[in-house]
């Protein structure tokens, strides 16, 4: 962007964009942290992975080691990617998310057919899974494989966890 506004020649303060493209980052950054650190609260409420990163603050009412336990990620990501490799990654991943909750809704129409709450033609779903699927393949190929490595990572860890609360709770095996 400060590229273009350099070449324009209007006059606008080049070093003015430097910060918002630093806003961006802290921006992007936070939403992260913020979406990461929620899937982990909803991952340990379903039994998924460790109880601990359910705690909600006693103050705060926030999932504080939740947050604590996304940080990492969302620092080494910051830090050591570039704005275009954060963005791209950011977007990847959301996208998935897109895709799996369209795929779950599709899903979920198939095997409840008497529900009484808002309902959406099954057409709406498909558009958007196919939609999003389709801005994916757009993506950089550094944030497709990050996203798949880290998708896999984490579909390693759940594994792991399954695995391990089965072994030490048989009547844990029902959890989905």
């Amino acid at each position: 962007l400060t590229e273009v506004v350099e070449r324009s020649g209007i006059g606008f303060p080049i070093h003015l964009f430097s910060v918002v493209a630093l806003f961006a980052v802290a921006n992007t950054c936070l939403l992260n942290s913020i979406t990461a650190s929620r899937q982990l609260y909803g991952l340990s409420k379903l039994q998924i992975i460790p109880r601990f990163f359910g705690r909600v603050h006693s103050r705060f009412k926030t999932p504080h080691i939740a947050i604590l336990g996304s940080f990492p990620v969302v620092f080494l990501l910051a830090h050591f990617g570039s704005l275009k490799f954060l963005a791209g990654s950011t977007s990847f991943l959301i996208l998935i998310l897109f895709c799996s909750t369209n795929l779950s809704l599709l899903l979920i129409k198939k095997q409840v057919s008497n529900f009484k709450g808002f309902r959406s033609p099954r057409f709406v779903a498909v558009a958007a899974l196919f939609l999003n699927f389709s801005l994916m393949l757009f993506s950089q190929k550094k944030s497709i494989v990050f996203g798949i490595s880290f998708l896999f990572l984490g579909f390693l860890v759940s594994l792991l966890i399954r695995s391990d609360s089965e072994a030490g709770h048989p009547d844990r095996a029902a959890i989905p």
